[in-house]
């Protein structure tokens, strides 16, 4: 993985050049960044990640030829279908490993009520897995786990969104 004038180069059979000038959201752990439709990043414990946005991971056996086991997924990077249970992922722009986006994200709430909670639910299509009230924290699944992040973080109730997910060591090298 390269950075040349501003852009993200990322190789694997062919380039995909990725303008990352973009406005950044710097609210709780993750920070997300877009622009134009054309990339979407965002950070987890300081490393800078970028959505694959034609790739996936899948639990179902391999039917695309260009896919690769990776512990429990088969990760597509790009000229397959996508199946329902299609999960995103990501390459980090430091290692440039790829990175399965489990669909969970931890959030904290600045104070916990029941209203704010059914507000997140119902407006970003959450569901809720795990409450901890006396922490101020969720845990929910959604699918569209990088937007919603964005979005949940931008509510005058959340403290942080963290997105879960599952580091591999594939490249796209």
């Amino acid at each position: 993985m390269r950075i040349f004038n501003k852009h993200l180069i990322l190789s694997l059979s062919l380039l995909i050049a990725i303008n990352i000038n973009a406005l950044t959201l710097d609210r709780g752990v993750n920070s997300v960044i877009q622009n134009d439709n054309e990339a979407i990043g965002f950070s987890v414990a300081g490393d800078k990640y970028w959505l694959i946005q034609e790739g996936y991971a899948t639990t179902d056996e391999a039917t695309c030829p260009s896919s690769k086991k990776m512990g429990y997924y088969q990760i597509v990077i790009s000229g397959c279908p996508k199946p329902n249970n299609a999960k995103e992922i990501a390459v980090n722009e430091r290692t440039g490993n790829i990175a399965v986006l489990t669909g969970q994200l931890i959030i904290k709430l600045k104070t916990f009520n029941n209203q704010t909670l059914t507000a997140l639910e119902n407006e970003y299509n959450l569901t809720i897995n795990n409450k901890f009230p006396h922490l101020d924290l969720v845990f929910a699944t959604t699918n569209k786990v990088v937007t919603a992040s964005k979005e949940i973080a931008e509510h005058d109730n959340v403290s942080s969104v963290k997105i879960d997910l599952i580091k591999y060591m594939l490249t796209l090298n």
